[in-house]
């Protein structure tokens, strides 16, 4: 293996603490809900992302980044917590909506630097940020099974 580029393995390590961060999020937010709307919509969510961190996996050790999230995912998704608590889940939803937009163009930055040989690995990165961004208006809109259901469907695609 050739060295990486160090602002590819920078941008992979964010990536890879980002989904850390989800994880870790959703696993909390599942702790402090009762409604079963909410309960399906973070049961699917860490459904996804325990589909991503096995998808990951081999790329992760191939560069030796630790998928479990560090101090700063962590203290992100206590935030994010709090944030619902005090503002509103919906409030957190609609900005975890706009900055996943915003990401989008990171995870291509990503995609555009990586070896050639693993450009399909991490076309499918950009693909999975792509479909939370479609998956999330549902959970604003109050349809929390129809993004459940859009998630799947993506794992059900991409299962192998």
């Amino acid at each position: 293996m050739s060295t990486p580029n160090p602002k590819f393995v920078k941008l992979f390590k964010a990536e890879v603490q980002n989904r850390a961060f989800a994880m870790f999020s959703a696993q909390l937010m599942l702790k402090h809900v009762k409604a079963p709307d909410d309960v399906l919509w973070y049961n699917a969510w860490i459904e996804w992302e325990e589909f991503q961190k096995r998808k990951y996996a081999p790329m992760a050790a191939k560069y030796g980044l630790d998928q479990e999230p560090g101090f700063g995912a962590k203290l992100e998704s206590y935030m994010g917590l709090y944030g619902a608590r005090f503002l509103s889940e919906n409030a957190v939803m609609k900005y975890v909506l706009k900055e996943t937009i915003k990401y989008v163009g990171k995870l291509e930055e990503l995609a555009s630097l990586a070896p050639e040989d693993e450009k399909p690995f991490f076309d499918y990165v950009v693909d999975q940020e792509r479909v939370q961004v479609d998956a999330l208006p549902f959970r604003i809109d109050g349809k929390s099974q129809e993004g459940a259901n859009l998630l799947r469907a993506f794992m059900a695609q991409h299962a192998a």
